[in-house]
């Protein structure tokens, strides 16, 4: 049986080559870019192409290794990721700022006061920070060093209000407003008489709990 390894990591194929592999990719990728960017293709068009045969000819054998090509594409995705605008990126980031919460960014100590820790935060966490500042008081001799930490998130209710006028739910025409609005409403009030007794009033009031 094989043995389990005790850790599970995935590197960068990019930063895994060697300095004339590296070379190589650099050139091939700023190739690759000065081509699209002439014929009005996207960067990321590249991957889904052949590879001619000449080209793999004069790599002499770059292009046989794995780590050479798996790092080209990585190279080609993290172009594309940079600079293609879609309409999924957009949504994305605005739904990283709509629906961070303060809570990805705090922990609480063991003497139960909150502290902020950035170090777990996702990409897309960090994506909704608007700015981070970082005070130091005190020289660490006559005067214990203190250290400021404060960050601030973008506005959360203007990319909510963006998404809503995206996906509709701020039209008074959207089928879910259609809805509610032409729901009726329930009138379950009733008129007790003034000499009602309160045995009598709380029945009435359990039977329209209870429908």
């Amino acid at each position: 049986m094989n043995a389990i390894p005790s850790t599970i990591g995935f590197a960068s194929a990019y930063r895994q080559l060697r300095p004339a592999q590296k070379a190589y990719v650099d050139a091939f990728v700023a190739d690759a870019e000065t081509e699209c960017n002439r014929r009005g293709d996207r960067i990321s068009s590249v991957l889904h192409r052949q590879i001619p045969d000449r080209v793999v000819e004069a790599s002499r054998g770059m292009l046989d290794n794995p780590i050479v090509r798996a790092a080209i594409a990585e190279r080609i995705n993290e172009l594309a990721a940079a600079s293609e605008l879609t309409v999924h990126r957009i949504i994305k980031e605005l739904m990283n700022v709509s629906f961070a919460s303060i809570g990805d960014y705090m922990q609480v100590g063991e003497d139960g006061q909150p502290y902020f820790d950035l170090a777990k935060a996702t990409p897309e966490q960090l994506a909704a920070i608007k700015s981070i500042e970082v005070e130091e008081h005190g020289d660490g001799m006559s005067r214990p060093k203190r250290r400021k930490f404060k960050f601030q998130l973008h506005d959360k209710l203007s990319g909510i209000k963006m998404l809503m006028d995206y996906t509709g739910a701020s039209n008074p025409e959207n089928p879910f407003w259609r809805a509610e609005t032409a729901r009726p409403v329930a009138n379950n009030r009733a008129t007790l008489p003034g000499s009602v007794s309160s045995e009598a009033a709380a029945d009435l009031y359990a039977s329209l709990i209870n429908g």
